[in-house]
């Protein structure tokens, strides 16, 4: 995995940055008469997630964070809460196992082939999926 900048994982998609990224959060701040405060509210947390906006001050590119987690870890982890809740959608117990991702991958061609009216539509998902697996371990220096 490439060292980045951050303890987060982010990384412009475009200039492949790590150092400059802006993300919008949300924050408490203190009202006062010539403005706002964060430092002086009594709860300074602050949140954001995937959906936020984020922005690289190396080449202006702007997108959410979503858009800016570069890496297979994180990828993987997206999938991770997609099985899950797959799992839970279907009212079982989520056992964290290979056997629950291939139910996801089956449904996943179902739809598939429905979505998808031209010739062979579970092949050419398939194909496309593998694809862009292998460009993205390739991304990160990994073999396919």
């Amino acid at each position: 995995m490439t060292d980045l900048d951050n303890e987060f994982g982010l990384q412009c998609p475009l200039c492949k940055a790590s150092h400059q990224i802006d993300v919008h959060a949300s924050v408490w701040l203190r009202l006062s008469s010539d403005g706002t405060d964060p430092y002086e509210a009594k709860n300074q947390d602050h949140e954001w997630g995937d959906d936020n906006a984020a922005w690289c001050g190396s080449c202006d590119h702007i997108g959410t964070v979503r858009d800016f987690e570069a890496n297979n870890e994180a990828r993987a982890k997206r999938a991770a809460d997609a099985v899950y809740q797959y799992v839970k959608a279907k009212g079982e117990a989520y056992e964290e196992s290979s056997s629950e991702v291939v139910d996801l991958i089956t449904d996943l061609l179902h739809l598939a082939a429905k979505l998808d009216q031209g010739h062979e539509p579970v092949e050419s998902t398939l194909h496309l999926a593998r694809m862009h697996f292998d460009a993205e371990r390739s991304e990160q220096g990994l073999d396919p």
